[in-house]
């Protein structure tokens, strides 16, 4: 089964910022969290020499954000970076370097041209592997925990089987036995 990527409404936005404020360069970073839910974006700079068609990240700000996300317990949940220039489809470049260096690790890509795409690959023996992305509402999230009368039936749900379970384990017990009345 496919791994799919939960992203915020908030986050995609900050994906999407990031990718227009950067153009016409590949803007480029990680989204990182805790227990496979992302929880935010990490904009990094993008060193490639043709910044137009491709990214690159110094080692020495790679080793910083992976030190970072170690000491706050957090992981990386995918890399990012944007098409300016085109749709988000993986290029050549992008199969052979995630499949090189990240291949467990999602690619979310925002294609620019036509028009706004976001679009989450894996690299899977050099052919790209489309995933779901699912975006979601912050008050969503707010609304599925249960509410009080939800509660209170689950309580009551809870105590109604203690009080079944321990009748019929009573009703289940031999009688007891006689009591002997002492002799007159």
């Amino acid at each position: 089964m496919l791994p799919r990527l939960d992203l915020s409404r908030a986050l995609r936005d900050q994906l999407i910022e990031h990718a227009l404020e950067a153009y016409p360069q590949e803007a480029c970073g990680f989204i990182v969290g805790r227990n496979l839910r992302a929880s935010r974006v990490i904009a990094l700079k993008n060193m490639a020499s043709d910044s137009r068609h491709a990214f690159d990240v110094a080692p020495d700000e790679l080793l910083r954000v992976f030190q970072e996300l170690e000491a706050q317990n957090e992981s990386l949940i995918a890399i990012y970076h944007s098409h300016p220039h085109n749709v988000a489809i993986p290029s050549e470049h992008d199969l052979k370097h995630s499949a090189r260096h990240y291949p467990h690790i999602p690619q979310l890509i925002i294609g620019l041209r036509p028009s706004l795409d976001i679009k989450a690959w894996l690299a899977a023996q050099d052919q790209p592997v489309q995933i779901q992305i699912v975006i979601y509402d912050e008050d969503e999230v707010i609304s599925r925990r249960l509410t009080t009368v939800q509660i209170i039936a689950v309580l009551l749900s809870i105590i109604l089987s203690l009080v079944i379970f321990f009748t019929v384990s009573l009703a289940l017990l031999p009688p007891a036995p006689p009591i002997p009345t002492p002799a007159r």
